[in-house]
């Protein structure tokens, strides 16, 4: 619906919820709310604002690289050259060796278990 205000936090109080909204709910988005909350009051309330959590380079790319490549993020930061050297997986590393065999070995290969 797009209607809550996301920079500020959802303040409860006692046995109500109190959440910002950036504009007043139209009609139909009115409708959804009742069906699915129940009671409504809308009310001026002062919010706080919520506190976002700066996340360093680590944290940024923990999911997006592996980890022989994240050992090397304090290298990268120190601005200074450096070599790492990045390993593939043993089956990647495997297919290419067996690409680079002479016509002989393959089939010998192929004949192991």
């Amino acid at each position: 619906m797009g209607i809550l205000q996301r920079n500020m936090k959802i303040a409860p109080e006692k046995d109500d919820v109190i959440i910002p909204l950036s504009r007043f709910p139209s009609e139909n988005e009115m409708v959804i709310l009742k069906f699915n909350i129940g009671s409504l009051e809308f009310c001026t309330y002062e919010f706080e604002e919520r506190r976002t959590l700066k996340k360093n380079l680590f944290q940024v790319l923990k999911n997006k690289l592996p980890p022989n490549a994240l050992a090397s993020l304090p290298y990268v930061q120190t601005g200074r050259p450096f070599v790492s050297w990045l390993a593939s997986g043993w089956h990647m590393d495997r297919k290419d060796r067996v690409r680079q065999l002479s016509f002989g070995r393959k089939t010998l290969l192929s004949w192991q278990c």
